[in-house]
């Protein structure tokens, strides 16, 4: 009976252990996987890394058009620069590398991320502001009234298509990056639309200043029909502002400046031509300057009697009669010297 009760239990026993694995193998066989599962895990944060590395090499090809980039201090935008540099150079090493399964995927994926960090600070540097525009819009609202001025309906052709155009590729400027516009681009599309306006604007001014050189030339042959009226240095003057009149306005490229000061001159010129005195004319300006001399003597008379009697009281009080007449005789020459004078000069009053 006990024989039999231990064979049994032998038989079992022997079962149990093979039915039964060995703790030894089972507690190995669990650490392979962790270790399989924890490679895998590390390749992926490594492939994953390098996925992010060619990402940010586009999106930073991309923030190049910003006006955060754009307009940002060119120290900024070459830090930047460098730091995208990194991030390629970085991306051409590993996109076709696989590293070591002994520790190797953590120290790559940190590189990877270390570049990644030092192009996102730069990034951050940039400090370009979006470009103020409201001159620009204001050109271009302009746009109607401008082209309905007669210096723009006047202006030649060639002036006109120089706005029209400008104004287009100020169109063409804000459809393509209207936030993104540099500085340089609002200052060059401002200065082309300007220059365009200024442009008409200054051909109607030379055109107005051409006509006014014009009117006066047109006089010259009625005045040189009375040369002989004339007295020889004032005549020889206007001449002369005539001939560079005339050789002004032959020369096409003649400044706005130069057409302006030859109709100057030319009008000055004929202002000051001087008549020949016969000797009527003599004797009436030699009468013309006695008149003006006694009108300021007796002024002059008639002030100082009038301060005697002001500062010196006591004095003018004794003589206060002749200084009275001296006073009213005075008035007297000026009144009826005034009156002469003026007949003299035709003056009406």
């Amino acid at each position: 009976m006990n024989k039999k009760i231990l064979k049994t239990s032998a038989v079992l026993a022997l079962g149990t252990l093979l039915l039964v694995p060995n703790n030894k193998n089972v507690y190995a066989a669990s650490t392979d996987t962790e270790v399989n599962q924890s490679v895998k895990t590390k390749e992926q944060k490594y492939k994953e890394a390098v996925e992010k590395l060619n990402y940010e090499i586009e999106d930073s090809y991309a923030y190049m058009n910003s006006y955060q980039y754009k307009n940002a201090d060119i120290d900024n935008q070459i830090a930047f620069n460098n730091a995208l540099l990194g991030l390629e150079e970085t991306y051409k090493q590993y996109k076709d590398f696989t590293p070591s399964a002994d520790g190797g995927y953590d120290l790559h994926t940190n590189t990877i991320y270390r570049v990644i960090k030092a192009k996102n600070i730069a990034k951050s540097n940039l400090n370009g502001r979006e470009v103020d525009k409201s001159e620009l819009f204001g050109l271009i609202n302009e746009q109607s009234q401008f082209q309905a001025t007669d210096a723009y309906k006047n202006a030649p052709k060639q002036l006109r298509d120089d706005y029209n155009n400008a104004l287009k590729n100020s169109y063409k400027v804000l459809n393509e990056g209207q936030q993104n516009l540099t500085n340089l681009e609002n200052e060059e599309t401002v200065k082309a639309i300007k220059d365009a306006k200024n442009a008409i604007l200054s051909n109607e001014e030379r055109t107005k200043a051409i006509n006014s050189l014009k009117d006066e030339i047109a006089k010259v042959d009625s005045i040189k029909a009375d040369k002989a009226l004339y007295t020889e240095k004032s005549y020889n003057s206007y001449n002369n502002a005539v001939i560079l009149a005339k050789s002004t306005l032959e020369n096409p490229n003649s400044s706005l400046d130069q057409i302006k000061s030859a109709t100057d001159l030319i009008k000055s010129a004929k202002n000051s031509l001087e008549k020949k005195q016969n000797s009527t004319d003599k004797s009436r300006q030699e009468q013309i300057k006695r008149l003006e001399k006694a009108i300021k003597e007796n002024k002059t008379t008639k002030e100082a009697a009038k301060l005697l009697k002001k500062v010196t009281p006591n004095i003018a009080s004794k003589n206060m009669n002749k200084l009275n007449n001296l006073i009213k005789k005075s008035d007297d020459i000026i009144n009826k010297s005034t009156k002469v004078l003026n007949q003299l000069k035709g003056i009406r009053g």
